[in-house]
């Protein structure tokens, strides 16, 4: 049985709630993809690696992402 934390967990950024402001930087960012590095931080919890998987998702990367499965 999935954890309820899973089971409600942004898979696109489009399911964000809230963040106004890096969703709309990533998505600027998405919209004309370049190399670039960003740094997420925040308390724990507020969803700095699950927007990271989403973006990974977004690129359909195949680079490590660590702990997650992004298939």
């Amino acid at each position: 049985m999935p954890r309820l934390t899973d089971k409600f967990k942004p898979q696109t950024l489009d399911e964000f709630v809230g963040l106004t402001e890096p969703l709309r930087i990533m998505r600027k960012w998405l919209a004309n993809p370049y190399p670039q590095a960003f740094l997420y931080v925040g308390e724990s919890g507020t969803g700095k690696t699950t927007m990271g998987v989403a973006i990974a998702k977004e690129l359909q990367g195949s680079g490590h992402v660590y702990a997650v499965d992004i298939q």
